[in-house]
């Protein structure tokens, strides 16, 4: 699949913040927030494809996201707002509380 130029410049730009950090001995790490529509139709985004084939280290919230939400998923709207998809405050602490997790978990702190 060819992706959108919109999404292919916005990876020529995390190309260069990812060599400048290499520079600077830091690692570059990019949160991937699912879309409504990932929780209901168990299909990758275009972002996180792309994202997997340029081996760019990313924090997948799209399981731990299901699972949180596996008996609230009538509720989205608690969470996303519906017009933008954006997250709701209730939506901003799952994504803040499960990164956290995920950091703990992989770098064993308690």
């Amino acid at each position: 699949h060819a992706i959108p130029k919109e999404i292919d410049k916005m990876f020529d730009s995390i190309h260069v913040f990812h060599e400048q950090l290499i520079k600077e001995k830091k690692e570059l790490v990019i949160v991937y927030l699912p879309l409504k529509k990932e929780l209901f139709d168990n299909e990758n985004g275009l972002i996180k494809d792309e994202l997997i084939k340029r081996k760019i280290n990313f924090i997948d919230l799209e399981a731990a996201y299901k699972k949180s939400l596996q008996n609230n998923l009538d509720n989205l709207q608690d969470y996303y707002w519906e017009i933008d998809g954006h997250h709701t405050s209730k939506g901003y602490y799952l994504m803040a509380t499960t990164v956290a997790q995920i950091i703990r978990r992989e770098n064993n702190i308690k």
